[in-house]
């Protein structure tokens, strides 16, 4: 009897593909569908370069990676430009 899993035809079997996905995709993810970024700038709003939306994602990231938590003058969200790197490619997380 065959396997039950095994390929009916082994030559076009994919090989696995295996990588390690941390938490914090996932989180970023999450906080992009909630609209984390939106709600916030909706609620704070502010005339700065970078929006407070990506800053209070950037603190919630920066807690849950288990480094310390960013200081003020830690000048971890200075990259820059008006966006912080987990931003994306636009201006904010909802698209």
């Amino acid at each position: 009897m065959a396997h039950p899993f095994a390929s009916p035809n082994p030559v076009h079997a994919q090989p696995l593909q295996i990588a390690q996905v941390n938490h914090l995709p996932i989180v970023a993810d999450f906080a992009r569908r909630l609209g984390l970024v939106y709600i916030v700038n909706r609620l704070v709003p502010v005339q700065m370069e970078v929006e407070p939306g990506i800053v209070v994602l950037g603190m919630v990231l920066d807690t849950l990676s288990g480094r310390s938590p960013v200081s003020p003058g830690a000048g971890v969200l200075r990259c820059g430009s008006s966006r912080a790197p987990w931003a994306g490619p636009s201006s904010g997380l909802l698209q």
